[in-house]
């Protein structure tokens, strides 16, 4: 797991992330991730949210965003970020309710069991 603490590889991944950002991807982080887009700027100006651990942290890192605290998820259009890693699968669900509809949702919800 160098890579983790390859800053060469850090940042090549996250310029990969701006460039993407910049195009029109939507990004979408679980739980921690939030933290890692904090040095890229992308989160600037967003309604965002992370792990409960870390939101302190989060928001002194975004000066320029609004943490947003005791939710599973913010949707902000080009930008959705999770709390903890549980909350990562409510988002995936509810981004593929709103492009895909609810119907596909259900049939996801059953097949993975998830309650």
């Amino acid at each position: 797991m160098q890579y983790l603490t390859d800053d060469d590889f850090q940042n090549k991944v996250l310029n990969w992330v701006k460039e993407h950002s910049n195009n029109g991807t939507v990004i979408f982080t679980v739980c921690t991730g939030s933290m890692l887009l904090s040095q890229t700027g992308i989160l600037d100006h967003y309604d965002i949210t992370t792990h409960s651990m870390l939101l302190d942290a989060l928001e002194q890192h975004n000066p320029a965003s609004s943490v947003k605290r005791g939710v599973r998820y913010v949707d902000e259009g080009q930008l959705i970020t999770t709390a903890g890693i549980t909350a990562g699968i409510d988002a995936a669900l509810y981004l593929v309710g709103k492009h895909q509809g609810q119907e596909v949702v259900e049939t996801i919800i059953e097949l993975f069991e998830y309650q």
